[in-house]
């Protein structure tokens, strides 16, 4: 397994949102941005957690930018450079709609950048665009199959949206791959939700 998902120095950062199951949170609470979904059928359930990872490659949602193919050595710590930036921007200073952009220009430079593009599903999650963060981070799994945060991520984003089995997917299989204790412990976590849930309908049906 060769895709490494910590969102910080190299490939990924974890923005929480606040009230999450777990014990451990950063407090952080999405504030630019409309909260309300651009999908018919998609929910928010209670207190979710999001998991920010790190960039890959963009299509849909970025526009007709293209990628380079061989890049420079120094170019790609330009790239790394302005990826901390929208980290910053992200983490530090809330402003999610300067991130999104930041990382959109990183992509747009290299569209198999998968740090940018973990993250920028992330970012487009919490701001509750959920047909732009789907389509990023499927691109960004096309990259790297292996990334548990995205995988996780992703899990959350079809439970909200009301997809069960696609979430329930998405929860068993990041649980299979090398994920940190956080990530287990909101899989297993949600997991565990979806499956009452689906009782639960299933009664009421």
């Amino acid at each position: 397994m060769n895709g490494q998902d910590n969102f910080s120095d190299e490939s990924s950062i974890v923005i929480f949102m606040s009230g999450d199951c777990c014990p451990q949170s950063d407090g952080l609470n999405s504030k630019s941005g409309g909260t309300s979904h651009d999908d018919g059928s998609s929910r928010r359930l209670a207190s979710p957690r999001i998991l920010l990872p790190a960039m890959t490659k963009g299509e849909g949602v970025l526009g007709p930018g293209q990628g380079v193919p061989q890049l420079q050595g120094g170019h790609r710590m330009e790239l790394e450079a302005m990826c901390d930036h929208a980290h910053r921007l992200a983490t530090v200073y809330k402003d999610f709609d300067s991130a999104i952009l930041t990382y959109i220009e990183v992509i747009r430079e290299d569209v198999s950048h998968v740090r940018a593009l973990a993250n920028l599903g992330a970012l487009y999650h919490k701001k509750g665009e959920l047909s732009n963060a789907r389509v990023v981070y499927l691109r960004a799994l096309q990259e790297e199959p292996y990334r548990s945060k995205t995988t996780y991520n992703l899990g959350r984003l079809e439970h909200e949206s009301g997809h069960h089995d696609a979430a329930r997917d998405m929860y068993e299989r990041a649980l299979l791959l090398d994920c940190d204790d956080i990530t287990r412990c909101n899989s297993l976590a949600y997991l565990g939700l979806l499956q009452q849930e689906i009782f639960c309908d299933s009664e009421k049906a």
